[in-house]
């Protein structure tokens, strides 16, 4: 519930929590119906997955229709609702030359510790972009309940994960700079200034100062202990980490030619149309607010690279390809590129028509042939159908060894290879009895060694 720097990963209050809740849950709930353990902490992960998903896209959705800036008024619902579909629609489309995914993830464990994060922080920016379009500050809702939970939300965002939390933080950090800018304009004196900024923003920098906590209490943890002395801050390791994103980290998502291509006209076209209008002193309300989001989108994408290199540093430069790492990212570009598109519109009538065509487009450019999005969330070379009836048995094996009241099981595995047997440790005997336990699979203590056997590998067909 709260964050520790005694523990291994001090600061991942989200995935702890999240993770036990739904998984007891789904196994009380589904298991009794279904007798399959991993079906049922599955289905719960999907039903949360797809929640989380679902309150993304109406986020895109709401924030789409603040920019205002589509001109075909029958049809602005209708092209909003696409767009925002399309958005959440790609991240299931194949985005690399090796099977890589946007939602990709190495196992469901990741998936909380990771995703699951980066939707949550995602999604909260996207409310308080439209809270702040209306004038208000972070906790100004009208009904206390709804404040305390987005108080909750924010919390988790914080206490998440590193990688992740710094879409929150970039945001936080381009309103105080906009705030900041506003008032230096003004020409007051410096004691004037500090208090302004301090009284208009003293939440946001309160979010900046808990994350600060945050990252000092991960720091401090075990994990940073065991990096810090692998991955030393030098300007060598910098240099690797920047040439890493521009090389590998880019070509893992698959941004094409033909898709930098696309933005960069569309961006260009849409600011030669605001110069345009500086130029000749028409600059209205809606140029303003075009300017002030591109700013802002252009801000938090410049952000949110920069950190996570220099974060990857300090960890390993492999983190910056992690499908969700980078979706902190690229939903703002693509965000960034239909803001352009909509302004454009402003200009060229019916483009809006043409919106769906550039989508379809894109889209089939990243239609996928072969891995499918399941076989790439898997072990390579792996049968589903097989780890999911191995696990199952293992579950048995453990309720059987119960009935006969055994104190101790021999529990024999697949041999995987590994010094430690990854990813059915050697070490994980106690903790999948404990684990069975607490969902109420099993009531008794029960001590269990795991032995790694090539029998099992022949007998379930694993490599």
């Amino acid at each position: 519930m709260y964050p520790s720097h005694y523990y291994f990963n001090p600061i991942k209050v989200l995935p702890e929590i999240l993770y036990p809740l739904i998984s007891i849950s789904s196994v009380r709930v589904f298991y009794p119906l279904t007798g399959d353990f991993v079906g049922s902490i599955g289905g719960g992960t999907a039903l949360i997955y797809s929640g989380v998903l679902t309150v993304n896209s109406i986020l895109i959705y709401k924030l789409l229709t603040y920019f205002k800036l589509i001109t075909v008024a029958n049809n602005n619902d209708k092209v909003l609702l696409f767009i925002s579909t399309i958005v959440i629609v790609l991240s299931f489309f194949y985005f690399g030359k090796n099977g890589n995914y946007l939602l990709k993830e190495v196992n469901v464990t990741c998936i909380y510790h990771y995703t699951i994060p980066a939707f949550l922080n995602i999604s909260v920016v996207l409310f308080l972009m439209n809270h702040k379009a209306q004038g208000k500050q972070i906790l100004c809702l009208n009904n206390s309940y709804l404040n305390f939970i987005l108080i909750i939300c924010l919390y988790l965002c914080i206490f998440s994960n590193l990688f992740i939390s710094c879409v929150l933080l970039s945001y936080a950090s381009f309103i105080i700079l906009n705030c900041s800018v506003q008032e230096f304009r003004n020409k007051i004196s410096t004691i004037d200034f500090l208090i302004r900024v301090l009284k208009g923003n003293y939440q946001y920098l309160l979010l900046i100062v808990v994350w600060g906590l945050s990252a000092y209490l991960e720091s401090k943890g075990g994990r940073a202990a065991s990096l810090g002395i692998k991955a030393p801050f030098t300007f060598n390791r910098v240099e690797q980490a920047f040439s890493y994103f521009f090389s590998t980290t880019i070509d893992a998502i698959g941004i094409k030619k033909t898709h930098i291509i696309l933005l960069l006209a569309c961006t260009a076209l849409a600011n030669l149309a605001l110069i345009r209008k500086i130029l000749t002193k028409k600059i209205q309300n809606q140029d303003k607010t075009f300017l002030y989001n591109q700013i802002m989108l252009c801000w938090m994408i410049s952000f949110i690279i920069f950190y996570q290199i220099l974060l990857s540093v300090k960890t390993d430069c492999w983190y910056q390809q992690r499908s969700s790492v980078m979706l902190c990212w690229f939903i703002w570009i693509l965000l960034e590129f239909f803001l352009c598109l909509f302004y454009i519109n402003r200009f060229i009538s019916h483009i809006s028509a043409f919106v769906s065509l550039i989508l379809i487009i894109l889209s089939c450019n990243l239609l996928i042939q072969k891995p499918v999005f399941e076989e790439t969330n898997m072990l390579p070379n792996t049968n589903i159908l097989a780890v999911k009836k191995f696990s199952n048995d293992i579950v048995d094996r453990l309720k059987k060894a119960e009935q006969q009241e055994f104190t101790e099981l021999k529990l024999q595995v697949p041999n995987f290879k590994r010094n430690d047997n990854w990813p059915l440790g050697v070490y994980a005997g106690d903790a999948i009895a404990n684990t069975l336990r607490k969902h109420g699979i099993i009531k008794r203590k029960l001590k269990v060694v795991i032995v790694p056997d090539n029998q099992m590998n022949k007998y379930y067909s694993l490599p």
